[in-house]
Order: C-alpha cells, then sequence, then structure tokens
C-alpha cells in the first residue's frame, strides 16, 4: 500500500523495461492503451492467485476493465522490440517481442494503482517465465 501512495495522482508514467506482449482479444497491441494493460494485469494476477494461492480472486473484474476505458493514453513513447531465443525443448528459434518505452496516462487512476502496484512485482503480458512484461510506474506532473 506504500507503493500505491507514491503513485496517487491523476496523471502516471509507465516505462515498459522488458517488452511487455500485451494482447487484445487475440491479436498483439502495438499502442499501450490503459484499458488493455489493466485487463491483462488482471488476467495474471487472477491467475497467480488461483494457481499459486489456490483460492480465486474476487473482484469486479468487468467493471474495473470498463472504467479503465475513461484513462486516456496521454503520450505514447514505445516502440515495438524483438528478441529470439532457443528452445531447447521445442529445438527451434522463438521470436519474442513487445512494447518498451514509456507511456503516460490520465484520469481517475486510484482504484488501478493496487493492481499496477503488483503488476511491478509479478509483470504483464505474455512470455513473463523469460523475464518479459517488467514495468515500472511513476508518479507525474
Amino acid at each position: 500500500m506504500a507503493r500505491v501512495g507514491e503513485l496517487a495522482g491523476d496523471l502516471l508514467r509507465i516505462d515498459f523495461l522488458t517488452m511487455p506482449r500485451l494482447k487484445s482479444a487475440v491479436e498483439v497491441v502495438m499502442r499501450p492503451e490503459f484499458h488493455i494493460l489493466l485487463r491483462t494485469l488482471l488476467r495474471r494476477v487472477s491467475a497467480l492467485s488461483y494457481f499459486h494461492g489456490g483460492e480465486r480472486l474476487e473482484a469486479d473484474f468487468a467493471g474495473l476493465a470498463e472504467r479503465a476505458r475513461r484513462i486516456r493514453l496521454l503520450r505514447d513513447g514505445t516502440f515495438w522490440q524483438e528478441f529470439t531465443r532457443y528452445s531447447s525443448r521445442q529445438k527451434a528459434k522463438m521470436d519474442l517481442g513487445g512494447l518498451v518505452g514509456e507511456a503516460v496516462y490520465e484520469g481517475e487512476l486510484a482504484e488501478f494503482l493496487p493492481w499496477l502496484a503488483w503488476g511491478e512485482l509479478v509483470y504483464v503480458g505474455k512470455n513473463v517465465t523469460f523475464g518479459l512484461g517488467k514495468y515500472r510506474s511513476f508518479k507525474t506532473g
């Protein structure tokens, strides 16, 4: 909760450090809209709670996701970066990639800050097991 207090405000910058790969429905997105970031994060935290904590996470996921649409992407300074790794198990190269850079969001962020703080610890998006999806949030303004 101390981290949430550090982020309080209506402007928030998120630095995407290790290529989060965000998806909307079945498509990988090239623009980090807040509601897509939040939906992806909600799925991640919920799955961790269920599979590693043994409990279903109780939250108004649909309501949170809908309210997240009100948060505006004020500045998008992200770009797509590819990276290749070799899979010993599959005996093949795997092309991975995601967004790096920073995005600034504006709006009533208070109810989303605990989720964003958790995301800094557990990462977000596909391929987090390879270290992708790391980000850091900063109060702006």
